[in-house]
């Protein structure tokens, strides 16, 4: 399994709700967890700083200038990659 919380997440605390996964994880096999830096809880590319983000961003998610955080995807291409084999 692959959790995936996005820094710029203004829904999902990656530090707080992170840990709290990685807790309720322990013990549990195959379970990995990913932290993008830009990433916000659809996984869409955030440039602006965290601390400026509000619950209002979240409308702008089916702007025509919206896209895929390319980290997230390049890296959730790599878990999947790895065990593929």
């Amino acid at each position: 399994m692959l959790v995936v919380i996005g820094k710029k997440d203004v829904q999902a605390d990656w530090k707080l709700d992170g840990e709290a996964l990685v807790d309720a994880a322990q013990g549990g096999a195959n379970v990995s967890f990913l932290y993008p830096d830009d990433a916000n809880h659809v996984l869409l590319h955030g440039p602006r700083a965290r601390e400026e983000l509000t619950g209002a961003d979240d409308l702008t998610r089916n702007s025509s200038e919206a896209h895929l955080d390319k980290e997230t995807v390049e890296a959730i291409l790599k878990w999947l990659c790895e065990r593929a084999m």
